[in-house]
């Protein structure tokens, strides 16, 4: 074909220009195909044509064109020769070199693009990125155009970011960062390439912020991505992968701080892109955060998109991960609002996960989602039949051996997702327990529960589960070991019941706490937290007309639990209350009773022992030992179950006195007891009853020698198992082993040991108790094993035993109350000085391990561990050693006495005694076979009186002249032998009931011929030897400070006259309280007595005149009626005194029964002892209620002997004694005429009026 001629070459460029436009406008490829072809012959015909410019921009745009719809590298070339032809020509400074500058470097990018990710294919990546970036650098190094500057910057930007895909090199990742985030902002947005080198810089920004954990950079990516999106065709390409970042952008930001406005956006964008691609990895991705957000519309279309992905699957590892999900999908449709099915639906899935291509990572990820879901399975089933029940726990168990398993195996997995899984797993071992199948490994346990342990980003709510995980762990060893429990389980479970991420679980957590801490006070004797776990499952009993909930078999549980409780103190009737009850209750639960392995186990002991106690015939089952012992949890429901028949049968035989049933009890108790191993966790629970068993035996059959030998083997077992004092079985288990080895005739040494260890045993569990009437209450055996110690050490001529052991039972509470105070010194001087600091800040009663508030006793409280902390901390002589005889002989020569007497009465092992530890040290047992307390004496019958209408002179009469031929006369006998020139000072200990007697008033004689022993001796009564040596440690000292409180309630005349005289007579620099006081305001209440007491300076009396009650069933409320009917108890003195004492030097009890003690009277645990306790150093109290012109003048008269005359406090009241006894006795000067005028009463020199006062303390 033959060239053009000029003058045609410009028609031909003319026409090829208009074909090339109207292509742009309206699409026509022929259009631009024939343009191209003109303006190539126009070109060529006339090269130097003056519109040759406009001919070469129409042919590189033309064939840019082309290039672009054809995906043809060709035609990239052709546009970039002839734009470079164009941009060479264009002069510079020529405003379209900077425009034909922009259109080639976007050619070049279009022809790596190509090159790149074309079908054509080209060189190696590396080359062709080295290329463009030759390029384009050489066409910006020539031009001054800012435009072009900007556009060439965010070629070069695109181009380090291919480069950065190449290589993985940061500096490339940041370069290309760095130049698109300086360029597009110059750019405008209809600039070639524009919108991709948004998203590539929304895209970076992604990459950096992940590289970087940087939540800062997702900002800016998702800014990025956002103009990447307005910038794009809808539909296209872009468009579509800029829509994918704003979704993982937005996904991501969702998981590092939980908006909920970035999950919508991430699932709406991942919505778009779904819209319009078919893609797996997408509709996975868009499904996992509908699962996130939970809406059950959600959660369907979740399902579909994982069904729908897993139709095209590049591999089995992406099916398996994908199964994974979609298992995942299908729990939390179940757990948002239990669709049915989904439980099964997910277990199927995420086992189909399992059982192909995953990854270390997602295996323990998918064992992890199993767990939870079977674990739900098994909850869900607890409403089935019992068989569908246990049949979801054994998947369970097998499951916990394949996690096992996975976590071996896995090894490459997150450290994290590892510890998770390893959490999971030794918290299932250990829930599992509740379904009977089985105990667990603790060291399995143990390090799956380290691994837990040591995840370095946990979510949320791992802190509580492991606390939740450690309790169970730490709970479930301690009541394995046997032992007293440690705490540590309660505190961690006290710790998870707090956290606000575990609320859904609180209640079932709040119950497995209140097991644990009755556990912890069962296996210790710790009696607050039995309260407390009574009170805390009382309070969650449900309403009438509730719907009964899995708690319902807690609640038997725990009425069971308070059953043993009340049984263990002698409480048969309450005892066989609560075992009805629970049996009620069961009868109402949903599931048949197999199902409640733990709960009917206890009932069906329960209901055989109350059949015993009531003297019903128990079954003579034979005991199927054939079989071993079942491994675990179901092992020990068989030990209890098989124990309960010879238990009851043991106690009806030992009730009956029937031996030839005690000898098949105990033959088989014994097989029973070699039949479970010696390491079981419930071997005690054998070993105890075969013992006692044996030990009946032995004791009713004289000639049983090898009873008393199998009773001591068995009893030594026991005590190693208990493995120490602090074991609250540990006193009855080591008295008998006492017992079994004297009948056994063993070596005396080791059965006085463990004789001693069951009194000492007895005082710490009394120092454990926080409170006075868990005090009390703990107390009351150790008054009758100390009698059997006593009885023992007497017949073996062992007096300093025979001390220490009559001591031991004497004063429990009151001493515990005075060894409080000291017991923080003994914490810092030991080196625990944050123990030390802990009992001070709480008064020794701990706090609440919920609220952390001091403890009070009321419902709902948590009690912690302080007291048990501090008896460890401090080891045996926490609680102090036995008194001594030298230590005793020691305060009674401080306290200017002769002699303390421990009157004991007679008891089957132990005759009537007097037992005299003299000033010198000397220990003189004085026989008193008159000396006897039973049914029809004069003491029963006085007692009887006295809980009448008050005491009757006749009673009184009776119960004197017998004291004096009990034990007064032959004292006072003993007494003379002394050779003083002045009467003896006797201290008196009397033991049980014979607290009651007035000894002082014991007499001889008839009519004007009696005579009472207080006419030969002074007297002081004292709980213990040990208060004695603490009162001792006092000096007395003349009063400084005073208060007289007088007729506080306005219903005692005579006791405001006494209160008037004797304030006005001898303390007239003192305060007066009550009724006629001058000051206003001065009522007399418990808080202005107590503000006095500890703002007295100076030594200070406190003389009290007004009511006084005691309840003998309860001690330690014991009190004084003070203003306003407000009243001062026994038991609120000695907790206001537990940290420091109450420093009063003398106290004056003008009030009835002020010195009585309750029905426990080993423990003395009265007002006046209850003084001497918080801090006084003297205290008068009243024995019975005083009559009361008798006590009116009597207190007078002693503060007269006390002030004007100078006396001790003992003789001050012996003096005061023998002025009422004179029949001329006269008012001394001072006394008021009102009060002088009853002086002649001949009533006055009756007991009853002055007998009933005694002196305690120094």
């Amino acid at each position: 074909m033959t060239a053009p001629d000029p003058a045609a070459a410009e028609e031909l460029g003319r026409l090829g220009c208009a074909l090339v436009a109207a292509a742009d406008e309206d699409g026509d490829r022929a259009c631009i195909d024939a343009g191209l072809a003109q303006l190539e012959r126009a070109a060529a015909a006339a090269p130097e044509h003056p519109d040759r410019t406009r001919w070469w921009w129409a042919l590189g745009s033309g064939y840019e064109r082309r290039a672009d719809e054809d995906g043809s590298v060709d035609d990239c070339v052709r546009a970039i020769d002839w734009y470079d032809r164009l941009h060479t020509e264009l002069p510079p400074g020529d405003p379209d070199r900077g425009v034909v500058a922009i259109a080639l470097a976007s050619t070049h990018w279009s022809r790596f693009w190509l090159l790149r990710y074309g079908e054509a294919g080209g060189p190696h990546p590396s080359l062709l990125v080295r290329d463009v970036a030759v390029d384009v650098r050489r066409l910006a190094a020539g031009e001054a155009d800012p435009r072009v500057a900007a556009y060439t910057g965010m070629i070069l930007g695109l181009v380090a970011l291919e480069r950065h895909e190449i290589t993985e090199d940061r500096a490339d990742l940041d370069q290309g960062v760095m130049a698109l985030a300086a360029a597009l902002p110059g750019l405008p947005d209809d600039a070639p390439w524009i919108a991709m080198g948004a998203f590539r810089l929304a895209a970076a920004y992604r990459e950096s912020a992940l590289l970087d954990d940087d939540p800062k950079l997702l900002d800016l990516s998702i800014v990025a991505g956002r103009r990447a999106v307005e910038l794009s065709d809808a539909g296209r390409p872009t468009w579509v992968s800029a829509h994918e970042n704003q979704a993982l952008c937005h996904g991501r930001r969702w998981e590092l701080a939980g908006d909920r406005d970035d999950l919508d956006r991430a699932i709406a964008a991942w919505t778009v892109v779904l819209t319009h691609e078919d893609d797996g990895w997408a509709a996975e991705a868009c499904a996992r955060l509908l699962r996130e957000r939970g809406d059950p519309r959600d959660l369907a279309e979740a399902v579909r998109l994982l069904e729908r992905s897993l139709r095209d699957c590049p591999d089995e590892a992406t099916a398996a991960a994908r199964w994974l999900e979609l298992g995942r999908t299908h729990h939390t449709r179940w757990t948002a609002g239990e669709a049915p099915g989904s439980l099964e639906a997910a277990d199927r899935c995420v086992s189909r996960a399992l059982r192909g291509g995953l990854c270390d990572e997602d295996v323990v990820s998918a064992h992890i989602a199993r767990l939870a879901i079977v674990q739900n399975m098994v909850i869900r089933d607890e409403l089935l039949p019992h068989d569908t029940v246990v049949q979801s726990a054994i998947r369970y168990r097998q499951l916990l051996a394949e996690a096992r398993a996975a976590l071996d195996r896995a090894v490459g997995a997150d450290p994290d997702t590892r510890g998770i899984l390893g959490g999971m797993a030794g918290f299932g071992e250990m829930w599992i327990i509740g379904h009977n199948l089985g105990w667990f490994d603790p060291a399995r346990v143990r390090g799956l529960l380290t691994l837990a342990e040591q995840v370095r980003r946990p979510p949320e709510l791992w802190p509580a589960f492991l606390d939740v995980a450690n309790g169970l762990y730490e709970h479930t060893i301690e009541v394995e070991s046997g032992q007293p429990a440690g705490g540590r389980g309660v505190e961690r479970l006290a710790q998870a019941l707090k956290s606000k991420h575990l609320t859904e679980f609180r209640g079932d957590l709040s119950w497995i706490l209140s097991m644990a801490v009755h556990a912890r006070g069962n296996s210790r004797g710790d009696l607050r937290d039995l309260d407390a776990m009574n009170r805390r499952a009382r309070q969650d009993q449900p309403a009438e007309g509730d719907e009964i909930g899995p708690e319902t078999e807690a609640d038997v549980l725990a009425l069971l639990l308070e059953a043993f409780q009340r049984g263990s103190t002698g409480d048969t009737a309450g005892f066989g209350a609560l075992v009805q009850e629970a049996e009620w209750r069961l009868a109402e639960l949903p599931q048949p009773p197999q199902a409640y392995g733990p709960v009917v186990a206890m009932l069906r002991l329960g209901r055989r022992l109350l059949a015993a106690m009531n003297g019903e015939p128990v079954p003579a089952v034979e005991l199927s030992l054939d079989e071993p012992l079942p491994d675990g949890y179901a092992g020990g429901l068989r030990i209890v179950d098989l124990v309960s028949v010879p238990m009851s049968r043991l106690v009806r035989a030992a009730a009956r006195g029937d031996l030839a049933e005690l000898r098949a009890t105990a033959a088989q108790l014994e097989a029973l007891a070699s039949w479970v191993p010696t390491r079981h966790p419930l071997r005690l629970l054998v070993v105890l009853p075969t013992a006692l068993a044996h030990m009946e035996l032995a004791q009713r059959h004289r000639g049983e020698r090898a009873a008393a030998e199998q009773a001591h083997r068995y009893y030594a077992e026991a005590c190693a198992i208990m493995r120490g004092p602090e074991h609250p079985l540990w006193p009855d288990a080591a008295l008998r082993l006492a017992a079994a080895s004297r009948l056994a005739g063993a070596d005396p040494g080791p059965a006085r040991e463990s004789a001693m260890s069951a009194l000492a045993s007895h005082a710490q569990r009394v120092m454990l108790q926080a409170g006075t009437e868990h005090a009390i209450e703990a107390a009351r055996a150790a008054a009758k094993d100390a009698l059997i110690v006593a009885g023992w050490a007497l017949a073996g001529g062992a007096h300093e035993d025979l001390v220490a052991a009559l001591d031991a039972g004497r004063g429990l509470v009151l001493h515990a109350a005075t060894a409080s105070r000291d017991v923080a010194d003994q914490l810092a001087d030991r080196g625990h000085a944050a123990l030390a600091a802990e009992w001070r800040a709480t008064g020794g009663r701990g706090r609440d391990q919920l609220g952390g508030q001091l403890l009070t006793g009321g419902a709902g409280e948590l009690p912690d561990d302080l007291r048990a902390r501090v008896l460890r901390a401090l080891g045996a002589g926490g609680v102090g050693e036995p008194v001594r005889v030298d230590q005793v002989a020691r305060s009674l020569a401080a306290v200017g006495a002769d002699a303390l007497a421990y009157l004991v009465p007679a008891t089957p092992g132990l005759p009537g005694a007097a037992v005299v530890v003299a000033a010198s040290g000397v220990v003189r047992v004085v026989r008193l076979p008159w000396l006897v307390t039973g049914p029809g004496t004069p003491v029963e019958r006085f007692a009887r009186a006295r809980a009448g209408s008050g005491v009757a002179g006749a009673a009184l009469d009776e119960l004197c002249a017998w004291a004096w031929q009990a034990a007064t006369g032959t004292l006072v006998h003993l007494a003379s032998q002394w050779r003083q020139d002045r009467p003896a000072h006797l201290v008196l200990v009397p033991m049980g009931v014979l607290a009651l007697v007035p000894w002082h008033a014991a007499h001889r004689g008839r009519g004007r011929a009696r005579r009472y022993a207080v006419q030969d001796m002074v007297f002081s009564y004292i709980p213990s030897a040990r208060m004695l040596s603490a009162a001792a440690r006092h000096e007395v000292r003349p009063i400084r400070s005073a208060l007289v409180v007088g007729d506080p309630g306005g219903d005692l005349a005579f006791a405001g006259m006494e209160a008037r005289a004797v304030h006005q007579a001898f303390y007239r620099y003192g305060r007066y309280l009550g009724r006629l006081a001058d000051e206003p305001g001065a009522d007399g209440t418990p808080a202005q007595v107590f503000d006095w007491i500890v703002s007295a300076t100076g030594p200070s009396m406190l003389h009290l005149a007004c009511h006084g009650y005691v309840d003998p069933r309860r001690p330690a409320e014991a009190h004084l009626a003070l203003a306003g009917g407000a009243r001062l108890t026994a038991g609120e003195l000695i907790e206001a005194s537990r940290v420091a004492e109450l420093v009063i030097d003398q106290v004056f009890l003008a009030a009835c029964t002020t010195n009585l003690a309750g029905e426990d009277y080993d423990e003395a645990f009265s007002l006046a002892s209850a003084f001497l306790a918080a801090g006084a150093h003297t205290v008068f109290g009243s024995l019975w209620p005083v009559p009361d012109a008798g006590t009116s003048l009597l207190m007078f008269m002693l503060h007269h002997h006390l002030n004007a005359e100078s006396r001790p406090p003992a003789e001050a009241l012996h003096a005061a004694q023998l002025w009422m006894l004179d029949p001329g006795r006269r008012p001394p000067p001072g006394m008021p005429a009102d009060l002088a005028a009853y002086c002649r009463q001949e009533s006055l020199a009756h007991p009853v009026s002055w007998a009933g006062f005694t002196h305690v303390g120094r």
